[in-house]
């Protein structure tokens, strides 16, 4: 088994420290639409029109949230797919061992 390059190795180190970053955030939470935002009939008061009014604020916060966690953990994705292809990309040939040729 050949022993890896130094190259290889400190990809191969770059990857893990990376990987603890990317998968401390690996899941978003998908906010839950109001109840009261499916209802069809009209509401029997101002307090619940003011009541459904607010649920609907809250998830308009939380979908942004959750639109920018995705985007985030696209962008560590691509960040990772890059680092990793240009790892690839940029290993030597290996020498043959004992000056035999492959």
């Amino acid at each position: 088994m050949p022993i890896p390059s130094f190259r290889t190795v400190s990809i191969i180190a770059g990857m893990l420290a990376f990987a603890p970053s990317a998968s401390a955030q690996l899941y978003c939470s998908q906010p839950i639409r109001p109840y009261c935002s499916t209802l069809s009939k009209p509401f029997s008061d101002t307090s619940e029109t003011r009541e459904c009014s607010e649920e609907i604020e809250d998830f308009k916060r939380a979908s942004s949230t959750y639109r920018d966690c995705l985007k985030g953990l696209i962008e560590k994705s691509n960040l990772l797919s890059q680092r990793v292809s240009d790892g690839f990309l940029s290993r030597k040939e290996i020498e043959p061992a004992l000056g035999r040729k492959s």
